[in-house]
């Protein structure tokens, strides 16, 4: 019969691509595997399927009830006048019925078009190499393929050998990419993902688009430690994947000086750490450890540029257009620039006339743009003596002493410098004078639950700690109390009765599902603050911090409780399969850390400033 069907087809070009497919079967290598009956879906997408069941039926009859389902006239026909003595037997209604799925193995047949070559009509070039490919395969996976193959307005589509442009990353999992759209199976590793993430978005694969984003979400804390995590935020920010741009971009934030310790640090592009160096949810121990990170980061991009071949900082502005020999062409240079303090600021001005490629000049550029955005006034006054000594400052001293004497303005309550700094048009310096999440035990408290599948119902665990008022050290003697009370099995509220003057209001009994952490102000008239709640976590031996819940409050006399709900799910912590990435060794312990920061001073609100 398989003989008949290709006669029969022989102007069809896609019936003799299933014959191919009915007798070829290779079993390819792969672990990661998607529905094969997607694959198939792709097929016929493109395939005109009202044809070929027309031609099905009339080679080898197809089933009443399958013809009726798809409205065939003819199959209804012949089915009456079977009923009308024509000694056609007919199927009873009540005949037995079985449903056949061999997706699976139609699936390993089209994988043997991919790996024994058969039938290609088209050759792929990418690099140095030759993928000899099939049109139906290449237009059912991709849309970006379908035009480029299909629309004749497109040189490509009438080419038989096509050149692909792609990135030397890209070139190096280009066979794993299209085997996969034969296939539907790939495996992916922290190095491969994102080549492959970058093929996908290219040609419009969504279901490996999401394949690959689900990998990435899964592996983020893995991926840094072993320098994949900036290429990956980079790449996600850039390319519009904002759900795993933002996992990495958390991350980075919540654990910089875990991520900074890492080499791919060096190549954060400098726009994205300055946005990170902007915020105030960035968690660190104090200033002067995300001062040390910014000086690490500066260090490695002055060892990039003293390389044979200097290497531009990913963000600096291209260069003027100058003439360049053949040596320089590949350096990008920012424009000179020069500075002039005034209240407190230091005005860039850059030269639009001429430009220079003078290693020194670019990393003056390159500290001033970064370091404009480390808060100084979070330094104690003994941290900003200390940098009077350190190398940078003494190279860089106009700017840095500039900084530092704002810092000690702030602590010493010159207020009305404050104000012409805060007043500044230039939005990084009115963020000089608000804390960040500072890990300090001057800032903070750890409160750890051990046992916490042990625990009964309704546990409270109860912390209390002190702050300073302010962030100034001016007013630093000056401390808040806190207690603070941890829910992690849920809030229990007893029935009790309420006398009011109407009479007594019984109140029911109320459980809330939910883990809860209660903040109590201890005899505080009025505090304006920022609360945040780190949750820790482990994943493959590491420690980190994997959720950060923030919010600002002003506590006073007549309010002096905040409830935060659902600093973590509930049911994922009571539950024991999630809740294992939460318990840390040896005593299956909850960790948590509480950060509360001054987000105003009093002697700033008497000067009108808030």
């Amino acid at each position: 019969m398989s003989s008949s069907i290709t006669e029969h087809c022989q102007d069809t070009r896609g019936f003799k691509l299933m014959t191919c497919v009915l007798h070829s079967c290779t079993e390819p290598s792969a672990v990661c595997r998607n529905s094969g009956v997607e694959i198939q879906h792709r097929i016929f997408k493109i395939i005109d399927r009202t044809a070929m069941f027309a031609r099905l039926s009339n080679m080898f009859g197809a089933n009443d009830d399958e013809d009726q389902a798809h409205g065939s006239p003819t199959r209804k026909s012949n089915s009456r006048n079977g009923s009308q003595g024509s000694g056609t037997p007919v199927h009873a209604s009540n005949a037995a019925q079985c449903q056949i799925d061999n997706s699976g193995s139609v699936l390993e047949k089209i994988a043997g078009l991919y790996a024994e070559r058969l039938m290609s009509d088209i050759v792929l070039v990418v690099g140095q190499r030759e993928f000899p490919a099939h049109r139906l395969i290449l237009c059912a996976s991709s849309d970006v393929f379908q035009v480029m193959l299909m629309n004749p307005r497109w040189n490509e589509s009438r080419e038989q050998r096509i050149i692909l442009q792609e990135a030397s990353e890209c070139v190096v999992v280009f066979e794993l990419f299209l085997r996969y759209l034969y296939t539907g199976r790939l495996k992916v590793s922290h190095a491969t993902v994102l080549p492959i993430l970058a093929l996908a978005d290219k040609y419009n694969v969504k279901d490996l688009i999401e394949t690959c984003v689900k990998y990435m979400k899964l592996h983020v804390v893995s991926a840094s430690q072993q320098n994949y995590l900036i290429a990956w935020l980079q790449y996600t920010l850039t390319c519009g994947h904002s759900d795993i741009a933002t996992v990495c971009l958390n991350h980075l934030k919540w654990n910089l000086e875990q991520v900074a310790a890492n080499e791919d640090f060096a190549s954060c592009d400098l726009d994205l750490l300055t946005t990170i160096l902007s915020q105030h949810d960035v968690v660190v121990h104090d200033e002067m450890a995300l001062y040390n990170i910014v000086v690490s980061w500066l260090h490695r991009q002055e060892e990039r540029l003293l390389m044979p071949t200097p290497v531009a900082t990913p963000g600096e502005p291209p260069p003027t257009l100058i003439p360049q020999t053949p040596s320089t062409s590949s350096v990008v240079c920012p424009p000179p620039i020069s500075i002039t303090p005034s209240c407190g600021k230091l005005y860039l001005r850059r030269d639009s006339t001429t430009s220079s490629c003078d290693p020194m000049d670019r990393m003056e550029w390159l500290t001033y743009e970064v370091m404009k955005f480390v808060r100084f006034p979070m330094m104690t006054p003994r941290q900003l003596a200390d940098l009077l000594l350190v190398p940078l400052t003494i190279k860089y001293k106009e700017f840095f002493v500039t900084r530092m004497a704002i810092g000690m303005s702030f602590h010493s309550g010159q207020w009305e410098r404050v104000r012409e700094v805060m007043m500044d048009p230039d939005p990084s310096n009115r963020l000089l004078f608000t804390p960040r999440l500072y890990t300090a035990e001057q800032w903070s408290a750890s409160l750890t639950v051990d046992n916490l599948p042990g625990l009964p119902a309704y546990h409270t665990r109860t912390l209390v700690f002190s702050t300073p008022a302010s962030a100034s050290e001016l007013d630093c003697d000056t401390q808040l109390e806190w207690i603070v009370e941890l829910y992690p099995k849920g809030v229990w509220f007893r029935k009790f009765y309420l006398i009011v003057w109407q009479g007594t209001v019984e109140v029911p009994e109320a459980v809330l599902r939910t883990v809860r952490l209660a903040v109590t102000a201890k005899d505080v008239e009025y505090a304006r603050v920022r609360i945040a709640v780190l949750v820790f976590a482990v994943q493959e031996g590491i420690e980190y911090i994997v959720n950060v819940v923030s919010t600002k409050y002003i506590f006073s006399t007549e309010d002096n409780l905040l409830n935060l709900d659902d600093i973590l799910p509930f049911d994922s912590l009571n539950d024991p399969p999630e809740r294992k990435r939460y318990l840390q060794e040896p005593c299956d312990s909850l960790k948590i850390h509480i950060v509360i920061s001054p987000l105003s001073d009093p002697k700033l609100d008497v000067a009108g400033i808030t």
